[in-house]
């Protein structure tokens, strides 16, 4: 029988655990960085086409209404719209405004409750600026509205309020 004392250390003190302990935690720091930071790319990309998809949608409509007066009897912007090969068309809404604020032409797929248009969009429009807000919609879906001013001439002709559901990029985060 041996009396020596044992000199071997536990495995969890040995120099080999701690350099592995300390690599699993710095990697494992390094890959739960890189998921925030792609995440944040990735919102802030789908965010940023979403704007500017209502963007693109503004524009077009601001470009096709035949007339710079506020009644449109021969423009259907829905027949246009259908025509832009957008698949998310139907989930984007529309609705034209005077340079007063008064309502005038909409799409048929506002929402029941639309949103309203904000004096501080208006106040916007009238300097020629473009104004993005979010609303919830009457189903609690988070909706994005821009808020787009038509100038022919120098002068407001109308505003152009474009929208669409927030949902599927949600879903997609």
């Amino acid at each position: 029988m041996s009396s020596r004392p044992d000199r071997r250390k536990p495995w969890r003190n040995s120099i080999r655990a701690r350099l592995a302990l300390w690599y699993g935690l710095i990697l494992g720091g390094v890959f739960v960085s890189m998921g925030f930071l792609l995440y944040a790319y990735l919102s802030k990309n789908l965010y940023s086409d979403f704007d500017f998809s209502l963007r693109s949608t503004a524009e077009a409509l601001a470009r096709s209404s035949p007339r710079a007066s506020f009644a449109f009897p021969e423009f259907d912007p829905e027949t246009f719209l259908e025509g832009m090969n957008d698949p998310e068309f139907f989930s984007k809404f529309f609705h034209f405004f005077d340079p007063l604020g008064n309502s005038g032409s909409r799409s048929r797929n506002l929402p029941k409750r639309p949103p309203p248009l904000t004096p501080a969009a208006l106040n916007n429009a009238l300097k020629g600026k473009l104004t993005f807000e979010n609303f919830t919609g009457s189903d609690q879906t988070p909706i994005r509205v821009l808020t787009f001013p038509v100038i022919r001439q120098g002068q407001l002709t109308h505003v152009i309020q474009v929208g669409g559901s927030l949902r599927h990029i949600e879903q997609v985060l």
